[in-house]
């Protein structure tokens, strides 16, 4: 499967901006969250969507962190969302780690619950609060360079994952 940023990457894309990038790989992580919370659905195609969503969500942490999130942080107005995100991706990844390492079918899919929800909370308020706060306050030129960086530390990210 093709990310988004490997295929603005690959069509080397002007004017699309980092934010629109993010919004735009949020949407298969949201659909994954739907399904990891989804009480019709069986443990193991709820356990299957899990697997999924860590597979796009680890590279995008990445690249979210390493573009965005180092840009955030040098603004004094958006420092304190940039450390915001960090923690919830930690909070994140260890409940991911928590859940590989977790044998008991029923607790898995606790966890997994739980997982959706931060998940889905964190996404929900990038674009619903910090999002249109950037927009508003960032030069759409300086949002577009950092689409270069996204897409590089998400291409890392995602050749790291897979070794």
């Amino acid at each position: 499967m093709e990310t988004v940023a490997e295929f603005v990457l690959g069509n080397d894309y002007e004017h699309v901006d980092v934010l629109s990038l993010i919004e735009e790989d949020h949407k298969p992580l949201k659909d994954l969250i739907h399904r990891m919370q989804d009480i019709y659905l069986s443990d193991d195609e709820r356990i299957k969507a899990f697997h999924d969503f860590t597979s796009l969500f680890l590279p995008h942490v990445r690249a979210e962190e390493a573009s965005l999130y180092e840009y955030m942080k040098t603004k004094p107005e958006f420092i304190h969302d940039a450390f915001d995100g960090e923690t919830e991706h930690a909070v994140a990844e260890q409940l991911c780690a928590d859940i590989r390492a977790t044998t008991d079918g029923h607790c898995v899919v606790g966890k997994i619950k739980v997982l959706a929800e931060i998940a889905g909370h964190h996404i929900f308020q990038e674009e619903h609060d910090v999002f249109p706060r950037l927009r508003d306050e960032i030069n759409a030129h300086k949002l577009e360079r950092l689409v270069r960086s996204y897409v590089m530390a998400e291409t890392q990210a995602i050749e790291t994952v897979a070794q």
